[in-house]
């Protein structure tokens, strides 16, 4: 009965298959792989049965034929468990976003009112303090930097006087802020600017002294001069101010 040509055509398909991995061929045979895996499936298209006097070299390449086949069942099933098949990769979890509508604004909807922003208190009245020299001169400068709704007075005060240091007092606090505004003083000192305050028309008895000057920076009649003294200081002082900024009559 003839099996070796079933038998061959499938191992030689498996050899096909298979051909190329280094679990098929033993290392020893080295360059000789390729002839004998032809002579082996020479030997397969043959009858399988040992041949008896069919020559030494034909009963050598059956016994490496045969011990290559045995290599190969062995190697094959080898080779099989080797390369299990791979796993599926496992894939991360999808973690799913719910998206939240934002709310749309209607016609109706009223936003919240914007308080105004308060207006910074006017602070008065406004000391300057006048540099060396005339002091008319300087007066008249100063009258041409003045805000349209800035009135200008000379005041002259003195460290010993009780009533101007109320006056000083008051002003730096923020007591008479709203009483004068838009006030701006010209701050002498008596003890200090005694000769150029009577060379341009200041001269006193006095102190404090409050003087509105003319267009070029000389004293006029347009004063008042000393206060009470104690907590009625500014008592006495603010409605005389008043009036003189007003042009009304001063005692």
């Amino acid at each position: 009965m003839r099996t070796g040509s079933s038998l061959g055509t499938r191992l030689a398909e498996a050899v096909e298959f298979r051909q190329g991995s280094s679990l098929l061929v033993p290392r020893r045979w080295g360059r000789r792989a390729p002839a004998m895996m032809e002579n082996v499936l020479k030997l397969l298209e043959q009858p399988l049965h040992r041949p008896q006097a069919s020559g030494a070299a034909t009963r050598r390449q059956w016994t490496q034929g045969a011990r290559w086949l045995t290599g190969l069942s062995l190697t094959t099933l080898l080779a099989c468990d080797r390369h299990p098949p791979a796993a599926k990769e496992r894939q991360p979890p999808v973690v799913q976003i719910q998206k939240t509508a934002l709310p749309t604004p209607s016609a109706t909807t009223s936003l919240p009112a914007i308080a105004p922003t308060p207006a910074p208190a006017t602070v008065g009245p406004r000391f300057v303090h006048p540099q060396a020299g005339e002091v008319a001169q300087q007066l008249k400068q100063l009258r041409l930097r003045l805000g349209p709704k800035e009135s200008l007075l000379v005041y002259v005060g003195a460290p010993w006087c009780e009533p101007c240091k109320r006056f000083h007092a008051a002003a730096e606090q923020g007591i008479l802020q709203g009483e004068f505004p838009d006030l701006v003083l010209v701050d002498f000192d008596w003890d200090a600017d005694k000769d150029r305050l009577i060379a341009a028309g200041y001269d006193t008895h006095l102190v404090p002294l409050f003087v509105m000057p003319d267009d070029q920076g000389h004293g006029t009649d347009r004063r008042i001069s000393g206060s009470v003294k104690g907590d009625g200081a500014l008592a006495n002082l603010v409605p005389r101010l008043h009036a003189l900024l007003s042009g009304q009559p001063v005692q």
